[in-house]
């Protein structure tokens, strides 16, 4: 009898984890945000409350957004800030990401090849929503970068654009030190999963691509136009 049991936990796991590897999948991540200020130069001053945001995939295709709430503050508070993220899309069949860019009353669409980060697999295991999930971090300077994946999910992708690690990155964590030497730390973890139904069609952003690069030349030379008028003058020739 204990055979039998254990016999029929192992189908169960091994379908359930072909399940959701052939379906379009919805995770529910909430997004964090902290400050240590002990030893920043000047001070945030305010507080920072949870979003929630959703990654839609479907095959090599996804969809990272945020899910707009109403935030409201106290009397006299300053108003609370959120963790910020841009509304990202990745298409894995030709290893792009796309997002888009308001810029002067124009929208563009910024299109660039994914970066895959180095990560370094690690042997710590943890359960998220009842998903064995493993370690792996990658560092670069002050910056460190803590994810953990679930190898029985077999998508390589995660939030915003953190992607190529052997399962879908449940929970990642983004630590940094900012320009006032404080120390800031991004959080994703899932709160849910969901199979969609196969009507959900993702929506990849239209309009005129530019890439990261011609985006920066574009506010650069905006930049430069904007300081001649009011900072260095007007070249009346």
């Amino acid at each position: 009898m204990k055979n039998l049991l254990i016999f029929f936990k192992i189908i169960l796991i091994f379908f359930g984890a072909n399940l959701f590897s052939q379906e379009k999948l919805k995770v529910t991540y909430e997004g964090t945000m902290s400050l240590d200020e002990t030893n920043a130069t000047s001070k945030f001053g305010g507080r920072f409350v949870p979003a929630t945001f959703e990654l839609i995939i479907d095959g090599k295709l996804s969809e990272f957004k945020e899910v707009e709430k109403l935030i409201t503050s106290q009397e006299g508070e300053r108003p609370p800030a959120t963790i910020a993220s841009e509304d990202y899309y990745i298409d894995l069949n030709q290893n792009l990401y796309f997002y888009k860019w308001n810029f002067n009353n124009k929208e563009f669409i910024i299109s660039d090849t994914l970066q895959i980060l180095d990560w370094k697999l690690q042997k710590e295991t943890k359960e998220l929503l009842g998903i064995s999930l493993r370690k792996a971090t990658f560092e670069l300077d002050d910056d460190k970068i803590t994810a953990w994946y679930a190898p029985k999910l077999p998508y390589k992708i995660g939030p915003e654009l953190y992607c190529g690690l052997p399962g879908l990155i449940l929970e990642i964590e983004i630590r940094g030190i900012s320009s006032e030497n404080a120390i800031w730390t991004d959080r994703f973890v899932a709160q849910n999963l969901e199979i969609l139904n196969d009507q959900y069609k993702i929506k990849f952003p239209k309009g005129k691509i530019i890439s990261e690069e011609e985006s920066d030349k574009i506010f650069d030379e905006s930049s430069k136009k904007m300081t001649e008028m009011y900072g260095g003058g007007v070249d009346k020739d």
